[in-house]
């Protein structure tokens, strides 16, 4: 990271961000690149110390999509995990959302294919006619 940030820096291109899919290697190689992952809310960072940045100001961004793929795999896992109040998130609902936007899809599809077919029915049927043009059928 320190070396592509000097080179990128050394070639003029301007770093803002560095976004992180949060595997379990990236939150110990930005804690020492000087973020500060742990401590009250007022006490954590996502600014990457200035000696790796050249004196740029470049924060982590973590990738909110990777995350919830991190957080299915887990809940995959686990089968059950808890809210902060102790309510429970289980796969098993994630299966029967699953479920149901499949049976969605296949209903959309057949809904789709039928509305296709009746259109191409309709339009043999209808006749265009405007004023100073051959009617078309």
């Amino acid at each position: 990271m320190q070396i592509a940030l000097s080179l990128a820096h050394d070639h003029g291109l301007m770093v803002h961000s560095v976004t992180c899919d949060c595997t379990n290697v990236i939150p110990r190689t930005m804690t020492l690149l000087g973020c500060k992952w742990l401590g009250a809310a007022d006490e954590l960072s996502s600014k990457l110390s200035p000696q790796y940045t050249d004196g740029a100001e470049v924060h982590l961004v973590l990738d909110a999509c990777h995350l919830l793929k991190l957080a299915r795999n887990a809940l995959a896992h686990v089968k059950v995990m808890r809210y902060g109040d102790g309510g429970p998130i289980k796969w098993h609902h994630i299966l029967l959302l699953q479920d149901i936007q499949q049976q969605e899809a296949i209903v959309g599809y057949v809904a789709g294919f039928i509305v296709k077919k009746m259109m191409a029915k309709l339009s043999l049927k209808v006749r265009i006619e405007l004023p100073g043009m051959p009617t078309c059928d």
